[in-house]
C-alpha cells in the first residue's frame, strides 16, 4: 500500500511539518457555509509515514461518507500542499458525482472511522480543477499573517489530527495530539460544544505530560494513537 520512496522525497522533518500544516489548514474544511451543502473535511490522520487519509462527508450526510488516501509528496518529490490536497479532494467528488463507475473502481486500502478508504492515485495526474478562489485563499493568508501561518512552536504540544465522530445521536471530536513527553500519537475525545473552551489548557497540560488525573478516563486506542482518553465529561487537566 505505501509508495516506494526515492532520493527526492522530503526529510522526515520537512514532512512532519508539511504534515502540520495540512492539519491545521484542513482543520476550516470541518464546516460548510450552509447545511448540505459541497463536501466536509470529517477526518485526518497519517496513518503511514508518507502518506495521509481524509475522510470526507459530502452534503454533511454520513450515509455518503468516505476517505482518501493521498501521498504526502508531489510527483517531483516536494511536501503537497493544502491547495494541492483540496485539488485531489475536489476531483475525487468530481468523480463521485459525474463518473461513478471510475469511482468505485478505486482500490480501497483500509478503514478510518467506519469510512472505505480510498486510493487517489489512480487519478492525480488528472487536470486539476482549480478556481480563482484557491489563489485568493493564499493571497488573504498571506496578508493577513504577513508570511505563512504560524504553527505552534517546536517542542510543544501539536494537533495531528482530528475526526469528527457520532454515536447514537451524539457528535463529539477526538483530536489526536503529538506531545512532546509522549512516544507516540494521543487520542483526546472533547465535546465540541466547550472544545474552544478546554483545549488549550489542554494541550498545556500535555507539554508537561498526561495529567494523572487522566487515568480513569483511559480508553482502548483507536488505530491512529498509542493511548486514547475520554475527556468529554472532563475538562480540565486536575
Amino acid at each position: 500500500m505505501t509508495p516506494s520512496t526515492t532520493d527526492t522525497n522530503p526529510t522526515d522533518s520537512e514532512a512532519d511539518h508539511a504534515y502540520a500544516a495540512l492539519v491545521r489548514d484542513l482543520a476550516a474544511l470541518a464546516m460548510g457555509i450552509s447545511p448540505g451543502s459541497g463536501a466536509t473535511v470529517r477526518a485526518v490522520v497519517r496513518p503511514e509515514p508518507d502518506a495521509l487519509w481524509v475522510g470526507l462527508a459530502p452534503w454533511n450526510q454520513l450515509i455518503e461518507q468516505y476517505a482518501l488516501r493521498i501521498p504526502l509528496s508531489l510527483s517531483d518529490g516536494r511536501p503537497r500542499g493544502f491547495e494541492d490536497v483540496l485539488l485531489v479532494l475536489r476531483r475525487s467528488e468530481s468523480l463521485r458525482r459525474h463518473s461513478r463507475r471510475r469511482f468505485d473502481r478505486l482500490d480501497t486500502v483500509g478503514e478510518l472511522h467506519g469510512m472505505a478508504v480510498r486510493d487517489s492515485r489512480e487519478f492525480l495526474d488528472d487536470p486539476p480543477l482549480d478556481m480563482f478562489q484557491d489563489a485568493l485563499r493564499g493571497t488573504l493568508l498571506t496578508a493577513a499573517f504577513r508570511g505563512p501561518a504560524p504553527l505552534p512552536p517546536d517542542g510543544t504540544t501539536r494537533l495531528a489530527g482530528f475526526a469528527w465522530l457520532l454515536d447514537n445521536e451524539t457528535q463529539w471530536a477526538r483530536l489526536y495530539l503529538d506531545s512532546p513527553t509522549e512516544a507516540g500519537t494521543l487520542g483526546v475525545d472533547v465535546d465540541v460544544a466547550h472544545g474552544s473552551d478546554s483545549v488549550p489548557d489542554l494541550m498545556h497540560c500535555l507539554d508537561r505530560g498526561v495529567p494523572d488525573a487522566w487515568s480513569p478516563h483511559e480508553l482502548t486506542p483507536d488505530p491512529f494513537c498509542l493511548r486514547m482518553f475520554d475527556l468529554r465529561d472532563h475538562p480540565g487537566c486536575e
